[in-house]
């Protein structure tokens, strides 16, 4: 079975799994935040590591709640 983001992001950092919001916001928008250790956003080293956060079913998901807000909560 292939890893998703938060697979991989959990993985290299263990701390992510005790602060949810920080894995989500990162998942959501992987070109703001730096992997200091690696020296690359977070985009750049899921996609070296196999992964197109496009297509990661996490991030779609997010995006699909994103959308399905009723304009009252824009």
């Amino acid at each position: 079975m292939s890893k998703t983001a938060t697979d991989l992001l959990l993985e290299v950092v263990p701390s992510l799994e005790k602060n949810h919001d920080l894995l989500m916001e990162m998942l959501a928008r992987p070109d703001d935040f730096t992997m200091a250790a690696l020296g690359c956003s977070v985009r750049a080293f899921l996609e070296r590591n196999g992964i197109d956060i496009a297509q990661d079913p996490q991030h779609m998901k997010q995006g699909v709640m994103v959308q399905n807000l009723p304009p009252s909560f824009r």
